[in-house]
């Protein structure tokens, strides 16, 4: 079988395995000893492997985990320091992106691409500093960013899997960097310096049309984290002014929106966004500032507390406390974040889900389907 069907069935059978699902569930991850706890970051599409990081014993250290259903957590170790943290998983959960310390107690740390051969760096030539921070659908990009030796400023980084790995310019000042990228890396979205500015605004950037300055919510900076699968939703959060902080949605259509807090006053972050742009997930400080919550967003539902949505969906919740969600699956059913559990610090997943969506997630549905067929006909045909 041919590499491209190989990594196109197995995103295929990854969307197969979470639309299937129903009942919605929650799954501690576990952790590696520390008390400290764990933080699931991303999963793959069909929710069955996450990554993150969690304490060692002693918690003075911190290392990648790869989490499957079967296996529960492993430690995926480092490159040669004491921390290092997973945050890009591939979809069919063989390939995870992050970054790591290459000696204990040093500044310089590296992106690396791990699989089940072990830890690969991936350091840029002439870098001191690097990290992953996403990674495509189809594994041909990975994007993050990169610190060259004796310059201060991170530079948006993106390594190919055909071989070579660029900085790429985005909008014009001394400092970028990559926070997401789409299905096949036409697309990448995150954090840069206009010229002249030194608040950071977030970016859309394709190679036909450069950087696109998303602008604020009429702050200073913004920030973005998410996008979709065909790279028309970006995701994140800006300040409104005052210091204060509130999520985003982007599209070409609707501009740079707020979608609102759970508690007026009180800031929000928006982490990640479903295949189709419908649903959005993130983190929302309580009134009085005590407590964060992990938040859904709909066009439908609005910003809603994660913690509430799910009780009233029938998952059993008994010493869950949800503070932030990381990502979420394309089709919406799977979700992973962090939080407390009887008061301990733990990752989580969430599997099962159902949510309100537009009828563009239908349509979406179904080309998704469409593609999968001809893939697995190409496939038997090679």
């Amino acid at each position: 079988m041919r590499l491209r069907h190989s990594v196109a069935l197995g995103l295929c059978a990854g969307l197969g395995a979470a639309a299937g699902a129903r009942g919605a569930v929650i799954t501690n991850l576990g952790f590696l000893g520390g008390t400290n706890g764990s933080a699931g970051l991303a999963m793959s599409a069909s929710g069955t492997v996450a990554t993150g990081d969690a304490y060692l014993p002693g918690n003075a250290r911190y290392h990648a985990f790869r989490w499957t259903s079967a296996g529960g957590m492993q430690d995926l170790g480092t490159l040669g320091g004491n921390l290092s943290s997973g945050g890009a998983v591939s979809p069919d959960g063989s390939i995870i992106v992050g970054v790591s310390e290459t000696v204990a107690g040093s500044p310089d740390s590296h992106a690396f691409r791990w699989t089940s051969a072990g830890m690969q760096n991936l350091a840029p030539p002439g870098s001191v500093v690097s990290f992953a921070s996403s990674m495509s659908a189809d594994t041909s990009v990975i994007a993050g960013a990169s610190k060259a030796q004796g310059s201060p400023y991170y530079k948006a980084h993106v390594w190919f899997s055909a071989g070579g790995q660029q900085d790429v310019v985005t909008l014009g000042g001394n400092e970028s960097w990559f926070g997401a990228v789409n299905a096949d890396g036409s697309a990448m979205t995150g954090s840069a310096n206009p010229v002249g500015s030194s608040s950071k605004h977030a970016f859309r950037w394709t190679s036909g049309t450069g950087a696109q300055d998303l602008g604020t919510l009429g702050g200073q900076s913004s920030d973005a984290h998410g996008i979709s699968l065909d790279g028309t939703t970006v995701v994140g959060e800006s300040d409104i002014g005052g210091s204060q902080i509130r999520a985003f949605r982007w599209t070409a259509a609707t501009g740079i929106v707020n979608l609102g807090t759970l508690a007026a006053g009180q800031p929000s972050q928006a982490y990640a966004v479903n295949a189709d742009g419908s649903a959005v997930v993130g983190t929302s400080t309580a009134a009085g500032g005590a407590a964060t919550f992990a938040f859904l967003w709909t066009p439908s539902l609005g910003m809603v507390n994660l913690n509430t949505y799910l009780a009233a969906q029938g998952v059993n919740l008994s010493g869950w406390t949800l503070g932030s969600a990381r990502a979420i699956s394309p089709d919406g059913s799977s979700i992973t974040g962090a939080g407390l559990f009887n008061g301990q610090t733990r990752a989580w997943l969430v599997t099962g889900l159902s949510i309100p969506t537009p009828s563009a997630a239908v349509t979406l549905a179904a080309g998704l389907a469409l593609m999968c067929r001809r893939n697995r006909r190409d496939a038997n045909d090679a």
